[in-house]
């Protein structure tokens, strides 16, 4: 466990006894990375899930007396997680995901350090972005297969009519029976959906809440408090997830603008005239390098490179 990771203010946030002081130097930390965020999601769920969190002190003990056996308890809390928050940490520092089971619930708990692929009990594929949290049952069992997601995750979910898909998410559920589709779930902030196939209902988790219908394209998104449905300009809501770019007669210069997003690179078009020219067909590559050889060497154009920089010409 690094020496950074401050166990002590953890626990004071966790039993409620943490001061304005430390709340504000412990929120800091957890901005410095995700890495720590994640390590303390695990923390937090294995502290809600074990015994550490039950005081034992009678209600008639002196009151110095409860102080010190709360000294003690809490060396003894700290030794007793240490263990498994220097694994925790571990597991976050080489890039891997933590999965934790939870004895009271039968409910595994997947928190991830970097974007992973899982599979839920029923075969439906998750891509989990970067310090997300996913939690769900060891088993499906019943009418329905829920799941409940912090963060940002892309689901295929494995059709099923009796037994529909549901992903709770802070202030909405999202219904559905086989599709494929992305949800962004951060804390604080109103959920996101964006659809790739099939159909999803959307509900907010609020009295008298409408239920929204989504098609293949179309997102939902909070607009000034508001839930509204939008088409989506782009067929690449989920490009994060499935590592590929698809574009259906697309003007160059939008292929362009999605191509310097996703790659982070610049790049230039030499002409506005080949910026009307179109494009279709899907882009799975490494780089954006051999992504824009692609473009040039189906619409007949040069690629040149300096440095982070790409052009194309005629």
């Amino acid at each position: 466990m690094p020496k950074q990771a401050p166990i002590d203010k953890i626990l004071s946030k966790l039993d409620s006894s943490i001061t304005p002081q430390m709340k504000r130097e412990l929120d800091e930390w957890r901005k410095t990375s995700a890495d720590n965020e994640s390590f303390f999601k695990a923390f937090s769920f294995i502290w809600s899930d074990s015994s550490f969190s039950k005081s034992h002190f009678s209600p008639n003990v002196n009151k110095a007396l409860l102080k010190v056996n709360k000294r003690i308890t809490r060396r003894r809390i700290i030794n007793q997680i240490g263990k498994v928050a220097a694994i925790l940490m571990l597991f976050i520092a080489i890039g891997s995901t933590i999965a934790i089971l939870s004895k009271k619930t039968d409910q595994q708990v997947i928190i991830t350090s970097n974007q992973q692929q899982i599979h839920l009990p029923d075969s439906t594929c998750v891509i989990l972005a970067r310090g997300s949290k996913i939690t769900y049952p060891i088993e499906f069992n019943g009418t329905k297969r829920k799941v409940t997601l912090i963060g940002k995750a892309w689901f295929d979910v494995t059709h099923n009519n009796k037994q529909p898909f549901i992903v709770e998410t802070a202030n909405a559920s999202t219904k559905v029976l086989g599709t494929e589709f992305t949800i962004i779930a951060n804390s604080n902030q109103a959920t996101q959906v964006f659809l790739d196939k099939g159909s999803v209902a959307f509900k907010e988790k609020r009295a008298f809440s409408n239920t929204y219908i989504l098609k293949p394209g179309e997102s939902i998104q909070s607009i000034d408090g508001q839930y509204r449905i939008k088409q989506l300009s782009s067929r690449n809501a989920s490009a994060w997830a499935t590592k590929q770019l698809r574009f259906k007669n697309t003007p160059l210069f939008t292929v362009i603008q999605e191509i310097e997003d996703y790659y982070n690179v610049k790049v230039i078009l030499q002409t506005s005239q080949i910026g009307q020219l179109r494009f279709s067909g899907s882009i799975k590559e490494n780089s954006a390098y051999d992504a824009l050889d692609i473009i040039a060497l189906t619409l007949q154009l040069k690629l040149k490179q300096n440095n982070n920089t790409l052009t194309l010409s005629l």
